[in-house]
């Protein structure tokens, strides 16, 4: 499984990336995907919220319109299915 990109930039507020689910040695289910570690002012959602198998989500980050703040953040987005979960630290510059 794969996160593209590795980094992230709120231009305008918003900003995210694209995260890929490919399947190895005869995975098969439903994957999940949450992320953690953002700073308070910044969120984050995914795109559809699981995809079964393979297939892709997008991550959206949205930063508080009320938000004056200038910063770097590594967020981590998890992947869990059928017992698995895999981690993808993402750089975050808000």
């Amino acid at each position: 499984m794969e996160i593209v990109p590795a980094h992230a930039k709120l231009n305008d507020g918003a900003g995210g990336g694209t995260c890929t689910v490919t399947p190895a040695n005869g995975f098969s289910g439903a994957v999940s995907f949450s992320v953690a570690g953002l700073p308070g002012v910044v969120t984050g959602s995914f795109n559809p919220t699981s995809v079964t198998t393979s297939g892709s989500t997008t991550l959206t980050l949205r930063e508080s319109l009320l938000s004056f703040q200038n910063g770097q953040a590594t967020a981590v987005v998890t992947a869990s299915g059928a017992g698995i979960s895999r981690t993808f630290n993402v750089v975050v510059n808000f």
